[in-house]
Parts: C-alpha cells; structure tokens; sequence
C-alpha cells in the first residue's frame, strides 16, 4: 500500500499540538482546497474601509511616502549595510523612549549617527568654541540659503559628534546635471563658515579645512574636467602627468582666484544677512539642531531666484 500522504500540520498533530493558521486571500474556495481537508475551517470576510477608514489609510501611506523621500535626499552615497544599521539605530532607540513606531526624528539621528558618529555626551565643548561653531555653522547656513543655485538646507547642528563640532546637511537635488552656477554657489556656501568667524568675530579656526579642502577640489574639476576655467579653456587631457608645469601653474593661479572671489561673495552676504546670522546662532546656542521647518520661520522661504545688486553696509553688531 501507498504510504500516507502527510504534511506539516499532521506532523504538528501527531506531538498532540494545535496549530492555528490565519491566511488572507480574495478567493475563498481556492485557499480552503489548498489547505489539509481535515483542518477545521472557518472564514471571516471583511468589510470595505468606509471614507473616513480610506482616506486615514491614504494619509499613512502618504506619511511614509513623504518620510521616504526625504531620507533617500539624507541617505546618498549609504549602502544596504548603512541603512540597515540606520534602521537598527532608530528602532533601538524608539524602543528605549517607550515610542509605538519608528519616526523620521529616530531616523535623522540614526543617520547622522552613521555619517558623523555617535554623540559625544560626556565631552564638553568650551563656551567660546560653542560660540565659534554656532557661528560658523549659522554662515554656512544662511548664506547657502541665500543662494539660488545652492542644494536646500535641511538641518543644522552644533552637536559634536565624531571629529566635527558641528554641521550643515542640504538635500541633494534630482537634477542630473549641473551648471557653471551651481557649482559656484556650493563653494560660495562651503567658505561661509570660515568667512563667519572673519567677519564676526574678527579670527579664524581651523575648523574649515575640510571645507577648504572639498572647495579646492570641485574648483579644479570645474577648470580641469568641465571646461568652466579661463586658464586652459576646453583643454581635457586624458594624462594630466603629461601637462607642462606652465599649464598646471595656471590652474593653481585661477583656483587660487575662484577661492578669493566665492570668499569675498561669502563675506558681502554675511554682511547683508548679518542679523539672520546673528538669529540662527542665537537659536542653535539655545536648541542645538535647527530642521528646515525652523530655518524657513527664521529667514523665510529658501532663495530660488537671483536677486539684484543690494548695497550693504560694513558695520557688524555682535
């Protein structure tokens, strides 16, 4: 004879267990077919979402949809493996406040804790560097929302985490090319922070150096890789070993110009925008992390147009 046919829930059964299994599915008699004939049935169907039902759940899914796509804008550049750890991050940390899910706030620092570190908590910063980095933080910030071509500012802190005291996030754009101004715009806002601490408190730090560093890069790609430089024009060279030192002096000469040029631009727009400055750094002092909610309250809508000339004067308030 054949042996008898068996399946999990009879192996379940025959240790004297019972099993409860719950299924959805849109065609009744096909799920029952599927399942062991000897199982005890019974079906519930349930009713359609009436308006109010519907329209909470098309909310919830827009809520998720919206949260979505501002962390892809906080998250590029990350690997699975860095989401994943983002997401262990937040939920951790949702779990220890006693939360019932995950919000975008868990998921903000989950990220900013995978980018920059976790937060320092048992170190203080000095009253003075505290100062010096809300100032430097708020130029940044100010001046990148000021200007049209720059990337939209999504949060500012003065949180130490890692080797940085503080920091400035944009959301990156969805353009997929950019032009000469764009590119002048995001250096104009990297030396913001520097020319800040020039202008109002009359000394610079060292804090700027990655700043300089990532503006002095994207200056000789502009003259070496996309043809926006005066020295060498169109001059593309497959083998840049293989350029006379004439022509690599000429690209250090014009990257040294385009850096006094976008720093002295930084430093007429934090003599403009002196008493936003002079705001922001008030609020980061007090709340340590400004969200772009925050930033459109303090100095409005973010800048998108080109303005005209505005003559400005050279005093500045402390």
């Amino acid at each position: 004879s054949k042996p008898k046919k068996s399946n999990m829930i009879d192996i379940f059964k025959s240790f004297g267990l019972n099993v409860l299994m719950i299924a959805s599915f849109p065609y009744g008699p096909v799920l029952f077919h599927l399942l062991n004939q000897k199982l005890e049935k019974k079906s519930s169907k349930l009713k359609e979402p009436n308006f109010k039902e519907g329209k909470c759940e098309l909310e919830i899914i827009k809520s998720r949809e919206m949260m979505a796509k501002e962390l892809a804008g906080l998250t590029p550049g990350l690997v699975g493996a860095d989401i994943e750890e983002i997401c262990n991050i937040a939920a951790i940390a949702a779990a220890r406040k006693g939360a019932d899910g995950i919000d975008i706030d868990d998921l903000s620092n989950a990220i900013d804790r995978v980018r920059g570190g976790i937060e320092k908590k048992n170190k203080k910063v000095l009253p003075e560097e505290r100062i010096r980095t809300a100032i430097h933080e708020a130029g940044h910030a100010v001046v990148g929302w000021m200007l049209p071509y720059a990337d939209p500012i999504n949060k500012v802190s003065i949180v130490w985490r890692g080797s940085a005291l503080g920091f400035t996030q944009s959301l990156p754009s969805e353009r997929t090319g950019n032009k000469k101004e764009h590119f002048l715009d995001y250096i104009c806002m990297c030396l913001a922070g520097r020319a800040a601490e020039d202008v109002f408190l009359g000394e610079v730090s060292d804090g700027a150096s990655q700043d300089l560093k990532q503006a002095s890069e994207i200056i000789r790609d502009m003259i070496t890789r996309f043809g926006f430089g005066k020295s060498i024009g169109l001059f593309a060279p497959s083998d840049w070993s293989l350029v006379s030192e004439s022509t690599s002096r000429k690209i250090d000469e014009e990257t040294q110009e385009i850096l006094e040029e976008q720093y002295a631009r930084a430093k007429d727009l934090i003599r403009i925008h002196q008493h936003h400055i002079i705001a922001l750094k008030s609020l980061l002092l007090d709340i340590e992390v400004v969200r772009e909610e925050g930033l459109i309250s303090l100095l409005g809508a973010k800048v998108t147009e080109v303005a005209k000339p505005t003559a400005f004067s050279e005093g500045i308030s402390a």
